[in-house]
């Protein structure tokens, strides 16, 4: 019977030094596209444990996970490998790389493609995965992909990877009965982490920016002037940008009935 591995921070800088930090980079060398998001993923899901040097904290990476001012949207709980990734001999044949953390109202899962020569690979995820409750339901959103719906916290959600497009980061909410549910700042990493608190029809950011809600009926969004933010729904999912000045979100849903 093998041990688990404990998640602690010679073990974090292990796996960064391993899987996460670009190879073959010198000084003054450019990283890839998808070298930039892996390295902004780990700068997110990891907390205080990032391990990244300062010259691969690049604009790009910046931009997926801190606001306009450089505050980084940080997870406050320590990150943790899944399961499946926490035993010994994951190190010997490692194929995916899946790393948790949790916030107030939920979780999120880095998963990246760590084998060596398939690029194509598929995996899954799951709520339960990520540390949440098994008999509940969660809204789930991907950032990259955009990839959005309600699961259970057992059931598994498919997850593909493809050339140069190697990583992938979950975010998985407890669905309640409030409506709208917000989901945070959509271009973001830590979406949530920009909330600062939630009423029943009132929401406060740190910044404003583009967010999304989801809910089973029509809603409008207004600022905290009255103006109304221009928003698109695709199913229960409704999308937004409001002026990086508008923290106060306002939601209004739509009465057809005159």
């Amino acid at each position: 019977m093998t041990s688990n591995i404990e998640t602690n921070s010679s073990t974090l800088e292990k796996i960064y030094e391993r899987f996460i930090k670009p190879k073959n980079t010198h000084d003054g060398d450019s990283i890839s596209n998808d070298e930039e998001k892996r390295l902004a993923v780990w700068y997110a899901v990891s907390g205080d444990n990032t391990c990244i040097e300062d010259k691969y904290l690049t604009q790009k990476v910046l931009e997926y996970t801190s606001l306009s001012n450089g505050q980084p949207l940080s997870l406050s709980s320590k990150p943790s490998l899944t399961d499946e990734c926490a035993d010994e001999g994951f190190f010997d044949l490692p194929k995916t790389l899946k790393i948790k953390n949790r916030f107030s109202d939920g979780a999120s899962v880095a998963i990246y493609n760590v084998s060596e020569n398939n690029p194509y690979l598929r995996t899954t995820v799951s709520a339960f995965e990520a540390g949440m409750k098994k008999k509940a339901s969660y809204m789930y959103y991907e950032y990259f992909t955009g990839e959005f719906g309600y699961v259970n916290g057992d059931e598994y959600i498919d997850v593909a990877f493809g050339m140069d497009d190697s990583v992938r980061y979950y975010t998985f909410i407890e669905k309640t009965n409030k409506q709208p549910l917000l989901l945070g700042r959509i271009d973001k990493l830590n979406l949530r982490a920009a909330v600062v608190s939630e009423n029943s029809d009132t929401v406060t950011m740190i910044e404003g920016g583009e967010f999304a809600f989801v809910s089973d009926e029509d809603y409008a969004v207004f600022n905290e002037l009255g103006d109304e933010i221009i928003c698109e729904r695709y199913g229960i999912l409704t999308r937004g940008c409001s002026d990086i000045k508008d923290k106060v979100l306002k939601f209004i849903k739509y009465d057809f009935e005159y």
